[in-house]
C-alpha cells in the first residue's frame, strides 16, 4: 500500500505604492480551490449592505493531504482515495465601498477538513472533493462538493 502525502502554503500582500487606495480587481479573492470547502470568492472582505465579495490585500493558505489507493479496486484501475485539511485567511481592505461598510477586513482564519476521490482517467485527472469548514465567519459562502479536472503537459 502507498500513500502519498503532500503539504503546501501560499502567501500574498499587495499594497499601492503610489499611495492612493487599491481597486476591487487589485486586490486577492480566495476560491474553492484554495480552501476546499468555501465558495469561489466565498470568504474574506464583503460589503454589509449587499453582501459582495471585496477582496483583501493580505492572505495566506495552507494545506495538507495524503492519497491511497482504495481498497478492494484494482490499482491499475487508477482510483485513489484522500484525505484533507486546508486553512487559511483574506483580510485587510482598501476599497472604498460606496454607502456602505466593509465587515471581514479583519484577520479571521478559516480551516476544512474533507475526503476526495481521484481517477486518472484518459482525459486527465478527475478529482470530487467533499470538504466540511470547521472555523469560519457567518458571511463566508460555502461549497462543500467541488469537481475538478486536470490535464498534465
Amino acid at each position: 500500500m502507498d500513500l502519498i502525502g503532500s503539504v503546501a502554503g501560499t502567501a500574498g500582500h499587495v499594497t499601492s505604492l503610489n499611495g492612493g487606495n487599491l481597486h476591487v480587481f487589485d486586490q486577492f479573492m480566495l476560491g474553492s480551490s484554495d480552501i476546499r470547502g468555501f465558495a469561489s470568492q466565498g470568504l474574506g472582505p464583503r460589503a454589509y449592505k449587499n453582501d459582495d465579495p471585496l477582496g483583501g490585500t493580505t492572505y495566506f493558505t495552507a494545506s495538507a493531504e495524503v492519497t491511497f489507493p482504495l481498497p478492494g479496486v484494482p490499482q491499475d484501475s487508477g482510483f485513489r482515495g484522500g484525505f484533507f485539511m486546508d486553512a487559511g485567511s483574506l483580510w485587510g481592505n482598501d476599497v472604498k465601498v460606496k454607502n456602505s461598510d466593509a465587515q471581514g477586513s479583519a484577520f479571521a482564519l478559516r480551516a476544512s477538513a474533507g475526503a476526495s476521490l481521484i481517477w486518472a482517467s484518459p482525459f486527465g485527472p478527475l478529482r470530487v472533493d467533499y470538504a466540511i469548514p470547521f472555523m469560519k465567519e457567518d458571511f463566508d459562502e460555502q461549497q462543500r462538493l467541488k469537481f475538478g479536472i486536470s490535464s498534465s503537459f
